[in-house]
């Protein structure tokens, strides 16, 4: 994949999340988080990173896309059960440690993010 698909890929990532803070989806935002999205993902490849994003972290937008609509329904499912829990009063409460063969920060992120994004 060329860099300025990459590029295209991580400037509409960081739209979407502008919206998600805006909790809007107009032309004003639209726009500013155009703007911003290229400015970010250009000053911290240049000044911030030293190399490009696609050379760091590989990216595929439609993964993003597969791995949001799994998550959110995994998140509604533990969500359930975790109501059924509580009224049957079948809680185990406490502290897990979970061993990952991921050695990339970025992913090792991502999965602690879903896992306490996710209930119960």
């Amino acid at each position: 994949m060329k860099k300025w698909q990459i590029d295209v890929q991580w400037s509409l990532l960081y739209l979407c999340i502008w919206c998600i803070l805006f909790e809007s989806i107009t032309l004003p935002i639209l726009f500013s988080g155009i703007i911003v999205s290229v400015l970010s993902l250009h000053i911290t490849e240049k000044y911030l990173m030293g190399t490009h994003y696609h050379v760091k972290y590989p990216f595929n937008f439609l993964w993003i896309i597969k791995y949001t609509f799994f998550l959110m329904i995994e998140i509604y499912k533990a969500g359930f059960k975790t109501i059924k829990m509580v009224f049957t009063k079948d809680i185990n409460p406490g502290v897990v440690d979970i061993h990952t063969s991921l050695k990339n920060s970025h992913k090792v992120t991502i999965l602690a993010n879903s896992i306490t994004l996710t209930p119960g």
